[in-house]
């Protein structure tokens, strides 16, 4: 018997159908980079920078730290507890040797190709502290439940040093979805000033007080 080849319709159906196929998927391919693996990931670098942060201040009589330290004066205490370290640069180096690591800086869905181990370098932290809480007694927060110390930043044109802060949730970051306040499916991860991290999207983060939402400010 004779084979039939393929008419020349029949090739452009099928041609026809992987272009669909294509387009449906492709979407899909495109949030591989913000899947809720990567997003938990995130979220234990948060944590742990979190615990940093409730170290420190039960070395620093409860005040959490600057953003910026003079670099010729100061410091961090070393692994002991009981000496001084090399002066910290930022906030960031500070707490690093409660942290122990600076990989856990790292947001494995930032897509700035700069990384760094230097504190006064661009790259060297992906998230931001809240400027707001710089210097302050946590034992005067009201609700630490509801405040936010440390978020998901970097745009690419963000100063990402071990200085890299925020006052307010950036107007441009909550209307645009490639800011980082979109970065893990459309939301952000944020550590609270009682250790706890969560996950929320922009609309719901207030630059006040209002009791019960996530709010960067609380004195």
């Amino acid at each position: 018997m004779k084979r039939r080849g393929f008419a020349w319709w029949e090739l452009l159906a099928v041609i026809a159908l992987v272009i669909i196929a294509a387009l449906i998927l492709l979407p899909v391919f495109a949030r591989s980079e913000h899947t809720p693996n990567r997003r938990g990931m995130c979220q234990v670098n948060l944590k742990l920078i979190g615990l940093g942060f409730i170290q420190y201040t039960q070395d620093f009589d409860n005040h959490y730290p600057l953003v910026a330290f003079a670099e010729t004066t100061g410091g961090v205490r070393d692994a002991s507890g009981r000496g001084w370290s090399i002066p910290a640069y930022g906030w960031a180096d500070a707490i690093q040797p409660y942290v122990k690591s600076t990989q856990v800086y790292q947001c494995p869905s930032e897509t700035d190709a700069h990384s760094s181990t230097e504190p006064n370098q661009r790259g060297y932290i992906d998230y931001w502290y809240n400027r707001n809480l710089a210097g302050k007694n946590e034992k005067k927060i009201s609700s630490s439940s509801s405040l936010i110390i440390i978020g998901d930043g970097a745009d690419g044109s963000d100063d990402t040093s071990a200085r890299y802060n925020i006052g307010s949730l950036p107007a441009a970051w909550r209307t645009d979805k490639t800011s980082p306040a979109y970065r893990h499916l459309d939301s952000a991860n944020y550590t609270f000033a009682d250790g706890h991290v969560k996950w929320y999207k922009p609309a719901q983060v207030s630059d006040t007080s209002k009791s019960g939402q996530p709010t960067l400010r609380a004195f």
